[in-house]
């Protein structure tokens, strides 16, 4: 399990097995939504990548989060059979001037600093997995996306949970 968490260096070195899938996102309460974005995505690919971020870099998804911190996070994910690395971002965001940019989550427009910049520059992936929920939403990574030639899918929309309405539904 330890050798699934890896880091940027690390996957520049190793050889790959091409297509190559990325994943990211915070991953707090691990559920089936993510489980079904997983098996989705290993589909497509030979290798599948799930970058998680960092304790200090997750979104603003409501008090007291993320529950779980970025050691168990990590360790839950790398548990998986069908997940091949996984690694913690914590490393430069999409705008340097403002520190943030926008994108949504669960339908609602969010300013956020926490675009995985460094990942999208250097690693050399060929498919971005992303949640049904935000099909047709502006997703603030889309540009570099595009001009790396990568391809964007969509995770199914049955597979649509949320850490954040699970939590809310249970204060």
């Amino acid at each position: 399990m330890k050798e699934k968490i890896v880091n940027i260096k690390y996957l520049l070195k190793k050889k790959l097995n091409k297509p190559i899938g990325l994943c990211w996102g915070g991953f707090d309460l691990l559920h089936a939504g993510h489980i079904e974005h997983f098996i989705f995505a290993k589909k497509f690919v030979k290798t599948l990548i799930v970058a998680i971020n960092s304790d200090k870099h997750f979104p603003n998804k409501g008090k007291n989060r993320p529950i779980i911190n970025e050691k168990k996070r990590l360790r839950n994910i790398a548990m998986l059979k069908i997940v091949d690395f996984v690694l913690l971002y914590k490393g430069k965001t999409l705008n340097k001037k403002t520190k943030s940019s926008y994108g949504y989550i669960h339908g609602k427009k969010i300013k956020t600093p926490f675009i995985p910049l460094t990942i999208f520059e250097n690693l050399k992936f060929d498919y971005y997995f992303k949640g049904f929920e935000y099909h047709n939403k502006s997703i603030p990574e889309i540009k570099i996306l595009k001009q790396n030639k990568i391809k964007v899918k969509f995770g199914p929309k049955k597979n649509i949970f949320s850490s954040t309405k699970i939590i809310k539904k249970n204060d």
